[in-house]
């Protein structure tokens, strides 16, 4: 929503004696301007230490610049309150921070080490200046880590309400972002966002990422290395949010995508869970190592127990498109679980996108057309020509020399490409007749009449949905630190999808863009919506994925199909929204436990709701 909700303005008296610079306590600024909000954290009034905690306090107060917290200390810093325009009989104090910090700042930057406190910030109402155009502010909110090998500092964001708007954090064209994470763990939680402006493509909650997994490196290289942490509290979680969009087209809560320069990006790994969304067309989503140039993409995902809806067409962004996408990855490990979804339908649970596959994207890794020298290319060239003609868009190519059979270069799980030798791009293969190869890349290829071609495979590409590990990069361009493969060796990580509800008539649970990527090798996706009703029905434990109580998972099973088991697991104390447990077959008939979630609420968000407006009055420590 565009309008400034505004509270009484609170004026608090602060003493003229302040602390000792290195005493932790409680500090209340003057007003919400941002002169006295600075000068409680970097004077003159008060230098913030670490374990600080930062009141501001009711009103509406706009800022031109923003304030950045002394780097390496954690710090909490709570507003009066907010408004939330769906719940207008809230508190009536609130604190409305007005963006005019057209000069590129952020308004509130962090930059925590390891070890350090809790950096949270909370209960604020946030707002755009109005009138401004696309592109024209920083995120307002930033937290730029330091990780070692013991971890990663702590982070929470939580009861904030946003009207969404395209002036705010453009990371890339027509886009918006709220707010930039690296290198940090921790929760964003309890927080409102709403969108209605029609030209807003694509508007994030949070672009998150992992640049320099324990200390170690950049770019996400670290990250990419290093094992699933799936359960665990070393990840990014969004939980227990509300987002709501009318007018727009695409409104995800995460993406990995942009940072604080490209060697701090990559590598995120972030749990969607217990969100509820109307009107967004996809929820969670991360960006690949392709387009966004050296840093790699989203390494891992967790998308649990949230709700999708797409009420009517008065929810253009949703409903024009026809489908709800929940989880849509470009690159590195999912586990979806346990979501709902209501609107016009077929909805896809989860997308498994390669870019590469279908075009040559940029330096440094191009296209996974068989050429590229980071992907699991077999070195056969399985024919070669010129073109004698040419299309792009679904492009087709013609060699009037050939007499090939009709799909002799189709092939599920280890496709064929076209090498364009001439341009350098490339697109995975979907037809061919006598003389003729066809695809469908996301934008058109570079394919000209007269260029000298190869048809090539690539099995598997670099970062890859559902692949994970390899050798360690390091540097700009990517040089690996083990060669004798002959490229990033990466391993198997499947995908997993079970018992999500809302499905479409004509069953398909997760959409893969790539023929590289195949069900039950690859991903394994639900095969009913349904419930088990007994240990053979819906699912048999042969393909795909099952769930229901433990009691009617099946006693056969094919190894890594898998079964969420409903009753089993403590890890939600929350006394709503169910338990459950994920379970793979490791062997012929053997069922073993892979996956519980991590503690919900989380341990962070411990002490209930919002915070209590601020009643001290004194700049000295409580």
């Amino acid at each position: 929503m565009e309008r400034i909700i505004r509270g009484a303005l609170l004026v608090l008296l602060v003493t003229s004696l302040a602390a000792p610079l290195w005493a932790q306590g409680t500090y209340t600024a003057v007003s919400c301007n941002r002169s006295d909000v600075n000068a409680v954290i970097n004077g003159p009034t008060h230098t913030a230490v670490d374990g600080d905690t930062i009141n501001i306090p009711a009103g509406s107060c706009t800022w031109t610049s923003g304030v950045s917290v002394p780097a390496g200390v954690g710090i909490t810093i709570i507003g009066a309150g907010t408004k939330d325009p769906h719940n207008p009989s809230g508190s009536g104090l609130t604190t409305t921070i007005v963006d005019n910090a057209t000069g590129g700042a952020s308004l509130f930057s962090f930059r925590p080490t390891f070890g350090a406190s809790l950096s949270r910030l909370s209960s604020f109402y946030l707002s755009p200046q109005a009138g401004l155009g696309v592109n024209s502010l920083a995120p307002p909110i930033t937290f730029q880590g330091t990780c070692t090998t013991s971890g990663c500092p702590n982070i929470r964001v939580d009861h904030l309400v946003v009207p969404a708007a395209p002036s705010w954090g453009a990371l890339v064209s027509e886009s918006a972002t709220l707010i930039v994470t690296d290198n940090v763990f921790g929760v964003m939680d309890h927080n409102s966002l709403y969108l209605d402006d029609p030209n807003t493509y694509i508007y994030e909650l949070v672009n998150f990422n992992n640049s320099a997994w324990q200390g170690v490196g950049q770019y996400g290289d670290n990250s990419w290395v290093a094992p699933d942490t799936f359960g665990t509290s070393q990840t990014l979680y969004v939980e227990t949010n509300y987002f709501e969009m009318h007018r727009g087209n695409l409104f995800p809560i995460t993406e990995t995508e942009g940072g604080f320069g490209i060697a701090a990006e990559g590598g995120g790994r972030v749990a969607c869970r217990f969100n509820t969304a109307v009107g967004l067309r996809s929820m969670c989503v991360n960006h690949g190592t392709e387009s966004n140039g050296r840093p790699r993409g989203g390494r891992q995902m967790e998308f649990y127990k949230n709700s999708l809806s797409c009420p009517s067409s008065s929810y253009p962004g949703c409903w024009n498109n026809g489908m709800l996408v929940g989880a849509s990855v470009r690159s590195g490990s999912l586990l979806s679980i346990a979501n709902s979804f209501s609107g016009p339908g077929p909805n896809e649970f989860a997308s498994l996108v390669e870019y590469r596959s279908l075009q040559n994207i940029s330096a440094p890794w191009k296209g996974c057309d068989g050429s590229g020298p980071y992907d699991k290319n077999d070195g056969t060239v399985y024919a070669s020509g010129t073109f004698t003609s040419a299309s792009g868009g679904t492009w087709t190519v013609t060699d009037s020399s050939k007499s090939w059979t009709t799909d002799q270069w189709v092939s599920n799980g280890s496709p064929y490409s076209v090498h364009d030798v001439t341009t350098g791009d490339g697109s995975e293969i979907r037809s061919n007749t006598s003389n003729t190869l066809s695809g469908r890349p996301w934008t058109s290829v570079n394919f000209n009449t007269g260029d000298s071609y190869q048809i090539l495979r690539s099995t598997a590409c670099i970062d890859q949905p559902s692949r994970i590990g390899g050798s360690l990069l390091s540097g700009n361009p990517p040089t690996p630190n083990n060669t004798s493969n002959g490229y990033v060796y990466q391993t198997p990580d499947p995908v997993y999808e079970a018992a999500d509800t809302g499905g479409p008539p004509s069953f398909a649970a997760i959409n893969s863009e790539t023929a590289r990527i195949i069900a039950n090798r690859d991903y394994y996706g639900e095969v009913s919506t349904s419930a088990q009703s007994s240990p053979t029905a819906p699912f048999n434990g042969t393909v795909g994925t099952g769930y229901g109580t433990l009691a009617n998972r099946p006693t056969t099973c094919t190894p890594r199909v898998g079964y969420w088991a409903t009753d089993q697991g403590n890890w939600n104390t929350s006394g709503s929204g169910g338990q459950g447990q994920l379970y793979v077959c490791t062997a012929a008939n053997t069922w073993t436990r892979y996956y519980t979630p991590y503690t919900y609420p989380h341990p962070l968000t411990t002490g209930g709701g919002a915070p209590s407006p601020p009643t001290n009055l004194q700049a000295a420590p409580q």
